[in-house]
């Protein structure tokens, strides 16, 4: 009775925001705003947000910071945007794997950007590739750039399809008309993930397309002082209970109809 009592109030206290949730495990940096394509399952079909890049200094700033606690979850420099179009990319992926050889580094790009060469030098700090392939040109460019690749090197190449994985219409960005559509039941992504997009404003969530949720900006603040802001605290905790109300508006699909 006792300890299902405790576990009742741990529960609410978590859900108002009164107990905190653990430090990010996944750190979504958008190193550059721009993208080449328009999915049809990404907001940037119908949408554009201003050119913007994130400084250098401030990247920098970013993984020092995570250097000095020690983060040893995932890093990956992608939010709306191709990392492939920033000329830095290469550059910063090995700044990260030299100051944080712990960190899972994950590159997620529609590969259309992509060559042999410039693969094999993101491979050397890159953990994995993840490229989405619904769209003909991406799958064409996967089986161009593949065709020159030996096995050991596709090892880091991962491919999927959201037509299979399901879709999310980015808490209303994505319009999924004609396709079957549900609530989500339960939704941990904002108690894992930061999420920092090109101008360096924190986000609650990797589906806040319009920055409806924002919490400061890591050219002010402290990656560790934005994440212990008590008003992104309990933004969380509400998210988690899908009590936000980004979240009321999120939903994910079925198969395609």
């Amino acid at each position: 009775m006792y300890t299902s009592l405790k576990r009742a109030v741990r529960k609410l206290a978590v859900r108002c925001g009164v107990l905190d949730v653990p430090l990010f495990e996944n750190l979504e940096v958008e190193i550059n705003s721009q993208c080449n394509l328009r999915c049809s399952t990404c907001p940037n079909k119908e949408h554009s947000r201003p050119n913007s890049t994130l400084p250098t200094e401030v990247l920098w700033r970013i993984v020092a910071e995570l250097k000095s606690i020690g983060y040893a979850g995932s890093f990956s420099p992608h939010f709306y945007n191709e990392p492939l179009m920033d000329s830095r990319l290469a550059d910063i992926l090995e700044h990260v794997r030299r100051e944080l050889p712990k960190v899972t580094i994950t590159l997620f790009t529609n590969f259309t950007l992509m060559t042999p060469e410039l693969y094999r030098r993101l491979a050397k700090s890159a953990d994995a590739f993840v490229v989405t392939v619904d769209e003909p040109a991406v799958k064409r460019k996967v089986d161009a750039v593949s065709a020159h690749l030996t096995p050991e090197e596709l090892s880091k190449l991962h491919t999927r399809s959201l037509n299979d994985t399901g879709m999310s219409n980015r808490a209303g960005a994505v319009d999924l008309a004609g396709k079957t559509v549900q609530p989500l039941a339960q939704c941990g992504i904002p108690e894992h993930y930061m999420v920092v997009d090109a101008v360096g404003d924190v986000h609650l969530c990797c589906n806040d397309y319009f920055g409806k949720a924002l919490f400061g900006n890591v050219s002010e603040r402290s990656l560790l002082s934005i994440w212990n802001d008590p008003l992104y605290v309990r933004a969380r905790a509400q998210a988690k209970a899908l009590a936000h109300p980004m979240c009321r508006t999120c939903f994910w699909s079925g198969a395609a109809q």
